[in-house]
């Protein structure tokens, strides 16, 4: 309780690897094929958000986090980073802790910036496809609707 949402990333750190790339892929989300396959090939080194930062092109209508990459020379930075968003969150400056927040610390958004909303960080690997998180029903149905949307390209 004391990290707060920050302990849905911290709550695994004695699972992060240490010899090799550390892979946090959410459990409610809707995965295509090809964005699995970008998700577990990717060899960009530093930390990575695989994300839709804005709305999608199959009817999503606002961005999504999908999963978490980074390797062993950046857990200390991970790390303090999530730590620094608890201040952060117990100081009242923000009111969350995410994937979104945790991005933006490691691309080295100023405290002050943490809460809003970028499209463009060099640290974004954009998955722009039918998956999708699944939080609510409606989110079902819009998966349903974007997956007949993709097999009918």
């Amino acid at each position: 309780p004391d990290n707060y949402d920050a302990d849905k990333f911290l709550s695994s750190d004695e699972l992060w690897d240490t010899k090799k790339r550390t892979l946090i892929i959410y459990g409610d989300v809707y995965f295509s094929n090809e964005a699995i396959d970008k998700v577990l090939n990717d060899k960009s080194k530093g930390y990575k958000l695989f994300c839709r930062p804005t709305e999608g092109s199959y009817g999503y209508p606002y961005g999504e986090c999908f999963a978490i990459s980074f390797y062993p020379e950046d857990i200390e930075k991970v790390s303090d980073g999530l730590y620094h968003l608890v201040d952060l969150y117990n100081d009242k400056v923000i009111n969350r802790i995410g994937g979104w927040e945790i991005t933006r610390v490691m691309a080295g958004i100023k405290d002050e910036d943490i809460t809003k909303h970028r499209e463009d960080l060099s640290n974004y690997i954009v998955i722009d496809d039918e998956t999708n998180d699944i939080d609510f029903p409606e989110d079902y149905d819009s998966l349903i609707n974007a997956i007949n949307k993709s097999e009918q390209r």
